[in-house]
């Protein structure tokens, strides 16, 4: 047996069996216990995030449930920035100091289960480029409210735009200058974008 043949164990993939089974027909057929030495490397490659390809609606991509958690966003002066996120709402509900990144400080919104951002701040590592984030997006339920709520709070939103179909959107900029979206979806609209979003 060469070296493509050599046998890789796969955690929970028991180890291939010698002999074959016995059908009732008098087939013989491999038994369940036996993989293939080639799926099993394939197995390995793909536990190992050396696989990238995967196959939509098969039970396999249950091994790789994931959820998106927050942004770490780094900023320059900590307390303005603090400040700022404040004013439109999100809270602050803990900090890490200390770390490689500098100090994280987690904010959620209260209409999020958990933190959805994240405050990187290290004095000596200040934003120079902000290029790479795009922008942020936050949903509003009434957009007209938030922007006038926000006008009281010293926070200036651009006007909004009518984007077709109900939707609505505004633009903030933060003390670093990333870009954040607020929009308003139609109504009975989720409260996040779907690939319903996108069939013609």
């Amino acid at each position: 047996m060469g070296d493509d043949d050599a046998l890789e164990v796969v955690p929970g993939i028991p180890p291939p069996t010698d002999r074959p089974r016995q059908h009732a027909s008098g087939v013989e057929h491999d038994s369940p216990d036996t993989v293939s030495i080639r799926h099993r490397k394939q197995a390995t490659r793909f536990a190992c995030g050396l696989d990238h390809r995967m196959t939509t609606g098969s039970a396999d991509t249950n091994l790789l449930s994931m959820r998106m958690l927050h942004l770490g966003l780094r900023v320059s002066d900590l307390e303005r920035s603090l400040a700022f996120y404040t004013a439109i709402g999100y809270a602050t509900v803990g900090t890490v100091p200390d770390t490689a990144f500098g100090s994280l400080t987690m904010l959620q919104l209260p209409g999020d289960p958990f933190v959805s951002l994240e405050l990187v701040h290290d004095p000596a590592r200040p934003v120079q480029d902000i290029g790479a984030v795009n922008h942020l997006v936050v949903q509003v339920d009434d957009l007209a409210g938030t922007i006038d709520e926000l006008a009281s709070r010293g926070i200036v939103a651009e006007p909004p735009a009518e984007l077709g179909a109900g939707m609505r959107t505004s633009w903030l900029t933060d003390p670093d200058g990333y870009r954040i979206e607020l929009v308003q979806w139609p109504p009975g609209h989720p409260a996040g974008m779907t690939a319903a979003d996108f069939v013609q």
